[in-house]
């Protein structure tokens, strides 16, 4: 999925997104049932995948990520040696270092 289809499903415009879900652990809540979110940080040629809840997939796409979820995928992320900077729907733009979002997809 584009950023441009990502923004589009946030704001309510694009058509529903169906996944059914696996039986894995969400990085952030370790609930069971996750959609895998898989992006390509910036300068690098290999993706990051990402299991998350739909929960937080909501949270991420609709840039509405609570501070200890933003600081739990930072976390993960440098682990594998990435910042956020470098993750479309985590970076600078939409949260401040303390995790708090700037620009979150208005509700509808």
């Amino acid at each position: 999925m584009c950023p441009d289809c990502q923004e589009s499903l946030a704001q309510g415009e694009g058509e529903p997104f169906i996944v059914r879900t696996e039986k894995h652990r969400c990085l952030i809540c370790q609930q069971q049932g996750t959609v895998r979110y898989l992006t390509y940080p910036l300068h690098s040629p290999h993706p990051v995948e990402m299991d998350l809840c739909s929960r937080h997939f909501q949270s991420l796409l609709a840039r509405r990520l609570d501070r200890h979820a933003y600081h739990q995928m930072s976390r993960q992320l440098l682990t594998l040696g990435f910042s956020t900077r470098q993750v479309f729907l985590l970076h600078e733009a939409f949260y401040d270092e303390q995790g708090h979002s700037l620009q979150p997809v208005p509700e509808l």
